[in-house]
């Protein structure tokens, strides 16, 4: 069985605490953790990727990254 990451346990604590109501500070906080939880997954995701660009073809080079300016991309806008 594998953990829950501690980011999604604690959203889910603070959705609890937001009894359904979705505009509490509760609910905000809930979803920007998880929003940021899925961002570092995407963020490692393009830190793995990288760590293999040498063995990759050029087709799988332009496509990691494209991959990694995507994610960098939305990390930044927030």
């Amino acid at each position: 069985m594998t953990q829950q990451p501690e980011a999604l346990r604690l959203a889910a604590l603070w959705e609890k605490q937001s009894h359904g109501y979705a505009l509490t500070p509760e609910a905000k906080t809930a979803a920007e953790l998880r929003r940021l939880h899925e961002l570092n997954q995407e963020l490692l995701a393009a830190v793995k990727a990288l760590h293999r660009y040498d063995d990759m073809d050029a087709q799988e080079q332009i496509e990691t990254t494209r991959a990694v300016s995507a994610a960098m991309a939305k990390g930044e806008t927030k």
